[in-house]
């Protein structure tokens, strides 16, 4: 299945990453084809990430680099964006329980504040598929030690 959304739409005006409107971007294509892009996977724990690793590797294509478990202090975050020389840090997670969102925001808040940036992304995706996919998408802000964390529900 193809990306069909273009990198271009997604880069600033000051040439940077708009990594809100790519968040709102993968939404869509998440309630879109989220479904029937893990019915088709065979390791269900790790095929969201995939999808938005997937996703992620098509925005950030044209002009960018991603790093995957990158060392920052003694943690690694799932995710370091490095677009026209800013670093932007976003963790992935799985929901199991009600530790999962703060134990999240709290480790992005820690790589963002090792990257010198006062916002970072968590993504908690939601394995139990009760909630329906045109539901999925939430969008809700958080703070964190000086740091704002956007995190996403999906």
């Amino acid at each position: 299945m193809a990306i069909p959304d273009e990198p271009a739409w997604f880069v600033a005006e000051d040439g940077t990453l708009d990594i809100m409107k790519l968040i709102k971007g993968f939404i869509r294509f998440w309630q879109r084809n989220g479904e029937v892009l893990l019915r088709g996977m065979p390791y269900h724990e790790a095929a969201p990430h995939l999808v938005f690793m997937a996703y992620l590797q098509r925005i950030i294509n044209s002009g960018g680099s991603i790093e995957r478990e990158f060392a920052i202090g003694t943690g690694r975050a799932d995710l370091v964006i490095d677009f026209k020389g800013r670093q932007d840090v976003i963790e992935l997670k799985l929901l199991r329980g009600t530790y999962t969102r703060p134990e999240g925001v709290e480790q992005v808040a820690r790589y963002a504040t090792r990257l010198n940036r006062d916002c970072g992304y968590l993504v908690i995706f939601d394995p139990t598929q009760k909630r329906p996919w045109e539901e999925r998408g939430q969008l809700t802000t958080e703070s964190c030690e000086n740091v704002t964390i956007i995190v996403l529900e999906a």
